[in-house]
């Protein structure tokens, strides 16, 4: 096993990487399942490699899903002004941090520099992939395919689709209800089908219209 041991250091920081990418897609475009469970799988197997590794990564988990679920009330179930977005990234970031620290006393680790050095850069490769990552979705998610057939199902619920009319570009409205990314928003007291550009976005949202092919009107947050 100790000959694998240099594989999975670096192995750990991709599956971190691509587990974080796959959890913003997951706050995104909740409820569909492909992104969660990816993030799922992802972190996993992040958190496996550490501990075959020896670091402390049961703290590590445990600040870590805190931190998801703080973020998540935050996102989905308390909209407010961003306390428990911010607790939760801390306390996240906090258990990513133990989950690349071996389990010594903390003098003991400090005198490591090698160490030190050698966790710092591969927690950057994670960062670096998760932030590159991230920013691809947000350019390309919105015009692949999987992102326009969940947003045909997402609207596909029974209620009929009004045509679009003639104007409505740059008009500003609130969400009535969750994009995921379609739902509804109100425009100058008319109810009206959107999809939302940039993924999930909560009810009371002030949003823009950005453009309407045919019955499809893109909004995104004014």
């Amino acid at each position: 096993m100790n000959a694998w041991l240099p594989v999975l250091g670096w192995l750990a920081p991709v599956f971190l990487g691509l587990g974080l990418v796959a959890l913003v897609a997951a706050f995104t475009l909740p409820g569909h399942g492909v992104p969660e469970s990816l993030a799922a799988l992802f972190l996993a197997l992040f958190f496996v490699c550490q501990w075959f590794a020896g670091m402390t990564v049961l703290w590590g988990v445990a600040c870590f899903v805190l931190g998801v679920g703080l973020m998540a009330l935050e996102v989905f179930l308390l909209p407010g002004h961003g306390v428990l977005l911010a607790g939760g990234g801390l306390c996240a970031l906090a258990g990513l941090i133990l989950a690349f620290l071996p389990q010594k006393p903390f003098p003991e680790l400090l005198r490591d520099r090698a160490f030190l050095v050698s966790a710092a850069a591969r927690l950057s490769v994670s960062m670096v992939l998760a932030m590159a990552g991230s920013m691809a979705l947000a350019r390309f998610l919105p015009k692949s395919p999987y992102f326009r057939r969940i947003s045909l199902e997402t609207v596909a619920d029974g209620t009929a689709v009004p045509s679009a009319e003639p104007g409505l570009v740059g008009r500003t409205g609130k969400v009535t209800s969750p994009l995921k990314p379609s739902g509804k928003a109100e425009f100058e007291g008319k109810i009206l089908e959107v999809t939302s550009d940039e993924g999930f976005l909560e009810s009371g949202r002030s949003v823009r219209i950005v453009s309407v092919q045919g019955a499809s009107i893109l909004v995104r947050s004014a």
